[in-house]
């Protein structure tokens, strides 16, 4: 809708004040006693944690909400997890293994390829993309859902 349609200029005036209100209107006493309250919890949690360095903050595997925990604990439940599966390891150097990984599969696909294992359409859809490639991330949050 643009400004110098007819329904535009008759809409705008009447809405300017419906919106003044709603906006200028003060809150319910009820309403404004819970946002003070909340407002004195969030300030409190900041104080918390500026002045705790131990707590960390994460968000949630699934759903919208925060994680506090103590850091000593975390670290010791990634490394525990990372132990017993084997299944990540930590970057330790600026060096992405990513690439590596990347190489070697490049490499096993061209071979079967050349041995003429695989055909060329199947060698391509196994490449994978460069642009969306990643390395797993290790997440080690409780599972707050259940």
């Amino acid at each position: 809708m643009s400004i110098t349609d007819e329904r535009a200029k008759q809409a705008f005036p009447e809405l300017e004040p419906m919106i003044h209100d709603l906006y200028s209107k003060p809150l319910p006493v009820k309403l404004y006693r819970r946002a003070r309250r909340e407002y004195r919890k969030v300030k409190h949690l900041q104080k918390l944690l500026n002045r705790r360095p131990d707590i960390i903050i994460r968000r949630i595997d699934k759903g919208e909400g925060f994680y506090f925990g103590n850091k000593s604990i975390m670290e010791y439940n990634t490394e525990e997890y990372m132990n017993k599966t084997e299944a990540y390891q930590e970057v330790t150097t600026g060096r992405c293994p990513l690439s590596d990984i990347l190489r070697s599969t490049e490499a096993v696909l061209d071979y079967l390829l050349k041995k003429k294992a695989i055909s060329k359409a199947q060698r391509d859809k196994l490449l994978s993309n460069v642009n969306t490639l990643e390395l797993a991330h290790l997440y080690t949050l409780p599972k707050m859902h259940k």
